[in-house]
């Protein structure tokens, strides 16, 4: 029995016809299989990355939008992430018939040049969070296999989970201070929630940081 047909997509940064497929995450609940995936590609010409998130990954993304857009723009990073997702058949349409492109950008997290000393940092751990079912950010855990030093990127939609929820913990502070009347909550809730929203808002910056100090490096696989 023949295979079928590798799945060759167009690529909207460079054009080419290379984009394919490199890794699949099957999604599971308490042990039982979903029938669904997150599906990772890659082009074989730029190197760019795609994600194509789960169907119920992307209707908790909008879900979380639109609560999230009520009074506030907390959701719209994620009514963004959303209609991404709903249009990725547009931007990456199949291309029929395309020959295979040779496999130069495989899938898994790129290494990275150590800004410390310039050796090369590999990810040791990858995790995918998620909260009820709502993908919520990716970690990237690096050490550099040279000085052994140790740091954290996370990928876009954790910079923006993390973000969202700092500035709504911020907020949160922001209404004990002003509107409790208890000196205990005015100050105990407010300093506390400062604490956490900083805590947090530092993360991002210190894992945004990272991304650009420890530059990818993308490998050829000849």
């Amino acid at each position: 029995m023949s295979s079928p047909p590798v799945e060759v997509r167009q690529c909207p940064s460079c054009q080419q016809p290379t984009v394919l497929m490199v890794m699949e995450w099957k999604h599971e609940s308490m042990g039982i299989a979903l029938n669904q995936s997150t599906r990772d590609y890659r082009c074989q010409s730029c190197g760019k990355w795609f994600i194509r998130r789960s169907r119920n990954g992307v209707i908790s993304l909008w879900i979380v939008g639109v609560l999230g857009s009520l009074g506030c723009v907390t959701g719209l990073p994620f009514l963004y992430l959303a209609w991404r997702q709903h249009t990725f058949d547009k931007r990456l349409p199949l291309v029929p018939n395309a020959p295979e492109p040779r496999m130069r950008f495989p899938g898994g997290a790129p290494k990275r040049s150590c800004a410390k000393c310039g050796g090369i940092a590999k990810a040791m751990n990858i995790t995918r969070h998620t909260h009820n079912g709502v993908p919520t950010g990716t970690d990237y855990e690096y050490v550099c296999g040279q000085c052994g030093l140790q740091f954290t990127t996370e990928n876009f939609l954790g910079h923006a989970f993390s973000t969202a929820s700092g500035l709504l913990i911020g907020g949160i502070g922001a209404a004990f201070f002003f509107g409790a009347k208890a000196a205990g909550w005015r100050w105990g809730g407010s300093i506390v929630a400062a604490l956490l929203a900083a805590f947090l808002l530092g993360q991002v910056v210190t894992r945004v940081m990272n991304r650009f100090k420890h530059k990818p490096l993308e490998e050829h696989v000849l």
